[in-house]
């Protein structure tokens, strides 16, 4: 009897050994190489990886007050109203280099974008620099910005409109692109990409395309004209690329950034799918916390292609030594078997076992 306790303890911690490797392994497979990432920062707790907090405020204009808009927070950087118009006076710097042909032809920005409802003042969220890496002032080729869109009589309808903007035979050129919304006070994942197969220039909000754009002939993506003061992509901000002293709009203030990565590539933003084959399938999850249960209230973290596919997924409870299991039922959603009842979400950087009937894809 010892012996069988022993054998079964065993082949338990075996599988908890395999679960692990196996987990670290998928979970390896959600991240993106790192051959192009040129700079990458958690934004929290005052990281900025290689950028530098900048006060954009030329020494000798005096309409606003010189007080820096950044506030870090454990949940990343914070732009407050620091100027007389309420925008900010923030900006995060980093210094392209010797990147700079290759991240104006092709690059990606990503990072994630809070928008508080009560404190958001329209404004830039980020562009080249070329100007602070010059003069510590002057004129950017190129800008992001981020809207506040009324749409009913109180700020509780509002909405944020993602734009962009580029300089373009002395002209800025604004190919604003209206449809795109999001909400206030929720996390998105945001991507700013270009020279990509499909568009000339992309806006993505968690793994959806919002925006895509071709340029007029002649304009170079997404920096517009070259000239003498002007040779876009030196610098990166996060926040407003001009001088306050010549600016239209300043930095965006009652907004959050965290987890930013600046790559000098084309790198798509959709959500990546992954094939299950039917039978058994190890997943691991690489996500924040998704719940299980019915999906028209909590969504489907598992939804696949084709609808139904999926019948149970399990998950191993090292305390108990068991498994436990959630039943999909067709058109409606997950619901937890019998001694199963705390199994109500699915977890970052745990693996779960999970059949398929036959097979489908899984877009995470």
């Amino acid at each position: 009897m010892t012996s069988d306790k022993s054998n079964v303890q065993f082949r338990v911690k075996a599988f908890v050994i395999l679960l692990i490797v196996s987990v670290l392994m998928i979970c390896s497979i959600c991240m993106p190489a790192e051959a192009s990432l040129l700079f990458e920062a958690s934004l929290c707790d005052g990281d900025y990886g290689a950028g530098t907090a900048i006060d954009t405020m030329n020494p000798n204009h005096g309409g606003s007050p010189h007080v820096l808009g950044i506030v870090n927070e454990s949940n990343g950087v914070n732009f407050t109203s620091t100027e007389s118009t309420n925008r900010s006076n923030a900006l995060i710097n980093w210094v392209i280099g010797n990147n700079r042909i290759s991240f104006k032809n092709n690059g990606t920005v990503s990072f994630l974008f809070k928008a508080d409802r009560e404190m958001h003042i329209s404004g830039s969220i980020f562009g080249d620099n070329y100007g602070f890496d010059k003069f510590r002032h002057g004129q950017g080729c190129f800008g992001a910005n981020a809207i506040r869109i009324t749409n009913g009589e109180g700020i509780e309808d509002d909405q944020v409109k993602l734009t962009w903007s580029s300089w373009h035979n002395a002209v800025w050129y604004f190919p604003y692109n209206t449809s795109n919304r999001l909400e206030y006070d929720r996390w998105y994942q945001i991507c700013y990409s270009w020279g990509g197969p499909e568009h000339d220039f992309e806006i993505w909000a968690d793994g959806e395309l919002v925006s895509g754009e071709d340029l007029p002939e002649g304009v170079n993506l997404p920096w517009g004209q070259e000239t003498v003061w002007c040779p876009s992509g030196i610098n990166f901000g996060l926040g407003d690329n001009h001088e306050r002293g010549y600016d239209v709009y300043g930095s965006a203030a009652g907004v959050t950034f965290a987890d930013i990565q600046i790559w000098d590539e084309y790198r798509s933003c959709a959500n990546p799918t992954y094939d299950i084959l039917a039978g058994w399938n190890l997943i691991g999850w690489c996500s924040d916390e998704a719940l299980l249960g019915e999906e028209s209230v909590v969504g489907d973290p598992l939804g696949v292609i084709p609808a139904n596919s999926l019948i149970s997924v399990y998950r191993y409870d090292t305390a108990s030594g068991l498994f436990e299991k959630c039943d999909h039922f067709n058109d409606w959603g997950w619901d937890q078997a019998s001694g199963s009842e705390e199994f109500l979400q699915l977890e970052p950087d745990r693996g779960y076992w999970v059949m398929a009937i036959n097979d489908c894809n899984w877009q995470e």
